[in-house]
């Protein structure tokens, strides 16, 4: 999957697709185990290694946890890097599946 969107029309431009559901049932086996690493393998969003490399970040939040924009600088290895972990948090384009609302300005909201 590189890209989720929904329509404001209520309407599927999508096929019924076995193989799809079959990938999707995988990656949620994954994301139920909390299992990173599994779950980046089936994601193949478009976007430059450092959105990717923040991205791959956002997969390894617990689960009903919060972190903090400079948190995720510093587990990527860019320590000075917050404003831009922010603005690749904000271009996440499968936001449903890849958990940006964990990372939270230092102020807390």
């Amino acid at each position: 999957m590189c890209h989720l969107t929904f329509n404001d029309f209520g309407i599927s431009d999508t096929n019924d697709d076995p193989a799809f559901k079959a990938l999707f049932l995988n990656w949620l086996t994954c994301f139920q185990h909390h299992c990173p690493e599994a779950q980046w393998s089936y994601l193949k969003p478009s976007g430059t290694e450092f959105q990717k490399s923040v991205w791959r970040a956002l997969l390894e939040v617990p689960f009903g946890q919060q972190v903090r924009y400079c948190d995720i600088a510093l587990q990527i290895g860019k320590p000075r890097a917050a404003r831009a972990v922010g603005s690749a948090i904000a271009a996440n384009p499968i936001a449903l599946l890849i958990p940006c609302h964990r990372v939270v300005p230092s102020s807390g909201w």
